[in-house]
């Protein structure tokens, strides 16, 4: 019976002890960094680039297109390439290209003069930015009032009104800042000054 409370009490030590292990056990996360550089290992690179095959699509008129799909939000990305520039102009004949795009816009083609082909070119420029325009506004539509197909982008919630009163509040500063700048640009009086007065001393 005088031997249980010894054994209890060496017991609940023990369990203790288990709890807060000694200090030389513990490591030291900064002695595992190395004291130069150069010691520095880093664990291989293991990256493997999609084979170009699977997405090589031949269209109709010829050109090759790489189509990859990506479908976590309703947009497009188009990147066209042309075989052409200065890598593709035969030795001894360099800046050939320069100069044909020079030549273009100063004496025009054979069909159009120079003043007809910037006429269409910014024709095209500026039907390619209306349709660019057109498609971006469909694409809000679909985002911000179609329905959700993305699982985490439904799983997402509006904002609280706490979130609500921190916009507010940027939203006020900013067109305080844009009304009545006077308040911010004063900060910057002093130093303005000062630069501008080293900027005429060392002009005279």
């Amino acid at each position: 019976m005088k031997h249980r409370p010894i054994s209890f009490f060496a017991a609940a030590t023990l369990a203790v002890a288990g709890l807060f292990p000694a200090r030389s056990q513990s490591v030291d996360p900064a002695a595992a960094i190395p004291d130069r550089p150069e010691k520095l290992s880093f664990p291989p690179l293991a990256y493997e680039p999609p084979t170009p095959a699977d997405y090589r699509v031949k269209l109709k008129g010829g050109p090759i297109a790489y189509v990859v799909p990506d479908r976590e939000l309703p947009l497009v990305n188009i990147a066209v390439y042309v075989r052409a520039g200065d890598y593709v102009e035969p030795e001894g004949k360099e800046a050939l290209s320069e100069i044909t795009g020079y030549l273009l816009t100063k004496g025009g083609t054979q069909s159009k003069t120079a003043e007809e082909l910037d006429e269409r070119l910014a024709f095209l420029a500026a039907t390619t930015l209306v349709f660019g325009a057109a498609y971006t506004l469909w694409m809000y539509k679909r985002v911000i009032f179609g329905p959700v197909a993305n699982e985490h982008v439904a799983s997402l919630t509006d904002l609280n009104p706490r979130e609500l009163a921190v916009l507010a509040s940027l939203a006020v500063a900013v067109l305080f800042m844009g009304i009545y700048p006077l308040p911010f640009t004063d900060v910057m009086h002093a130093a303005v000054n000062e630069l501008l007065r080293h900027v005429a001393l060392s002009k005279s």
